[in-house]
């Protein structure tokens, strides 16, 4: 239900008697409070846009799909080959 270029893919799910796992596409950005941290805290004017562009359009999409992710911050912002994609749907409703 959530297929958008600018949120992390789900891939599988399995369960043991004591762990659930979830498999997810790898970003290897890291998250975007790292990717700023090694950028001195800052981001250029045109990578600040991309960011903020890529998240608005995930949230409209979220939106769209009565989806409401309710836990955004840089930590749950991953980067993948520059574009950023929406992650941990734990508190989403």
């Amino acid at each position: 239900k959530t297929s958008h270029p600018n949120i992390v893919k789900f891939i599988h799910f399995s369960e043991t008697s004591n762990n659930i796992y979830i498999f997810m596409e790898y970003c290897e950005g890291g998250d975007l409070a790292t990717f700023m941290k090694k950028r001195g805290g800052r981001l250029q004017g045109t990578e600040a846009l991309q960011m903020i562009m890529g998240i608005v359009s995930a949230v409209s999409f979220l939106y769209d799909h009565n989806i409401i992710h309710r836990d955004i911050k840089p930590q749950n912002i991953l980067i993948s080959k520059g574009i950023p994609k929406l992650a941990d749907f734990g508190f989403a409703k």
